[in-house]
């Protein structure tokens, strides 16, 4: 796999795996990173993966607390990832680097789509009981790249519709949608062709292709929608941690914001990278209300990693 050529393999003594305490292993995580870094991520890595030593630090951290929540539940572990990034500023496109596509990893910005796609790796590495940047890297890269596979702007799974029926098609999730009392809906799908001028790499006359043929494919099936006036109704049986898509009016693109949900004192509510605060939060609203109070908001998609 591409991801191969990211990282070396560092062997870590197997006194790691003799210690319990999470700050010797944070302790020892550090200095390797702070005196090994250039040599592990030289010049071929970082042409193919973009993240500073700040970010590497974090998800080393990350990982290394989560080895007390082994006996957590998957929807348990996502919040609790999600919760670490709370406060965390909103900021959009960081993907979209000048250049051959590559694997982004910036943490002091987030927008809806890349907090819940580093939430999930994090939480996919975890469960796995794996703890280096390499695997965790492996993981973001399936989660954003069609089959995993990093093979240039078109291969990133831009429209979240394409992104869920990946997703549940390899059966990293479970679609709960109809369960709840959803229903289908055909969608067309139009909007980056339609505006290149939203995206830079749609320059290329051959990307632009690429993704008008996703488009085509895309708009020739029926996707599952639980409208908003059946949400409350739906609630209980929504899960904390479950994957919630806010599908909207807006032409041409479908799910326009994504998050994950997250029960407060009984009351269902979204723990999402917004824009009304621009930061990472949990709702002050109940997910009910947040949903009301948007009129172009047709219904959600609810999603469970398996």
């Amino acid at each position: 796999m591409a991801l191969a050529r990211f990282l070396c393999n560092f062997p870590f003594p197997s006194i790691f795996t003799l210690m319990s305490s999470a700050i010797f292993r944070l302790l020892i995580l550090s200095v390797l990173l702070s005196s090994l870094s250039r040599e592990l991520f030289g010049q071929q890595a970082q042409a193919a993966f973009h993240c500073s030593e700040a970010d590497q630090m974090k998800i080393m951290e990350l990982l290394a607390e989560a080895q007390d929540w082994q006996e957590s539940s998957a929807g348990e572990q996502l919040l609790a990832f999600g919760k670490t990034f709370l406060g965390t500023p909103y900021v959009a496109k960081t993907l979209e680097l000048p250049g051959p596509e590559q694997l982004v990893l910036h943490l002091s910005g987030l927008d809806c789509t890349t907090f819940l796609e580093n939430v999930l790796a994090l939480t996919m590495t975890a469960r796995t009981g794996k703890t280096s940047f390499a695997d965790y890297l492996e993981a973001l890269q399936t989660v954003r790249y069609r089959d995993g596979q990093l093979e240039g702007y078109a291969s990133r799974l831009h429209y979240f519709t394409d992104w869920i029926d990946s997703h549940v098609a390899s059966g990293l999730l479970e679609e709960h949608t109809l369960q709840l009392g959803g229903e289908y809906r055909r969608q067309d799908f139009f909007f980056m062709s339609s505006h290149p001028e939203f995206y830079p790499q749609l320059r290329d006359p051959q990307a632009l292709e690429a993704i008008r043929q996703q488009e085509k494919r895309l708009s020739q099936s029926r996707y599952p929608l639980l409208p908003k006036h059946k949400v409350a109704q739906a609630a209980a049986s929504i899960q904390s941690g479950d994957l919630i898509a806010i599908h909207s009016q807006v032409k041409g693109i479908a799910i326009t914001h994504v998050g994950f949900a997250s029960w407060q004192e009984g009351t269902l509510h979204l723990l999402h990278a917004g824009t009304e605060r621009m930061q990472v939060e949990i709702s002050p609203q109940p997910l009910v209300d947040y949903l009301a109070a948007q009129s172009r908001v047709l219904g959600i998609r609810v999603m469970r990693l398996r």
